[in-house]
């Protein structure tokens, strides 16, 4: 009987983080979704965005990538490419299991741009590809670093600026490409990948 009730107060427990870390969750991409969507709108940006938001489109993306093999250092084009499938595969794994709707399907005050795109939200593709080329590239080139965090940071907002992505979608999206570019080079150090 003790048992019993110790097992249904750790559930009760369980439950109520659970729900905590939802309404934590769903603050934080009200707040800054209705920054970002709405407050800091501008006829400046409805323009730079949208076309901005394209350098992550997976065209581009396999664009950059193949240049990145035509710069001398071939490893730059390698690691590049192994984090990018690792990272992009993971992406539209949890992509499937969260089935997280993306912003302008139900809410009517996200501004969309006329974009419509028919896959989940959770996480973001765009952004994960973009800050796999940060992360790899500035490994290599130091000197890029400046550029290519603000191309990372840009695209990021940009999914959120778009109505595509809630903020929490973006941060999925930066996590994982931080821990598979970590993992990466952590086999590559080791020797557990050829390149």
């Amino acid at each position: 009987n003790k048992r019993l009730n110790i097992k249904h107060f750790n559930k009760n427990r369980l439950c109520i983080i659970i729900k905590t870390m939802k309404n934590i969750l769903k603050n934080f991409d009200d707040f800054f979704i209705s920054i970002i969507n709405r407050k800091i709108k501008n006829k400046y940006m409805d323009k730079f965005f949208p076309l901005f938001t394209r350098l992550a489109d997976p065209i581009s993306i396999v664009i950059i990538c193949g240049g990145l093999f035509l710069i001398k250092n071939s490893n730059l084009g390698k690691v590049n490419a192994i984090c990018m499938v690792i990272s992009q595969l993971f992406v539209q794994i949890f992509k499937k299991l969260a089935q997280r709707p993306r912003p302008s399907w139900f809410d009517d005050y996200v501004e969309s741009f006329g974009i419509e795109l028919y896959d989940y939200s959770f996480p973001s593709g765009h952004t994960n590809a973009a800050w796999i080329i940060f992360l790899v590239v500035s490994k290599f080139y130091e000197f890029a670093f400046l550029p290519l965090i603000l191309f990372a940071i840009l695209i990021s907002i940009s999914r959120i600026y778009l109505g595509v992505h809630y903020p929490t979608d973006v941060v999925g999206g930066i996590v994982i490409a931080l821990i598979v570019v970590f993992l990466v080079c952590k086999f590559l150090n080791r020797g557990l990948l050829c390149y």
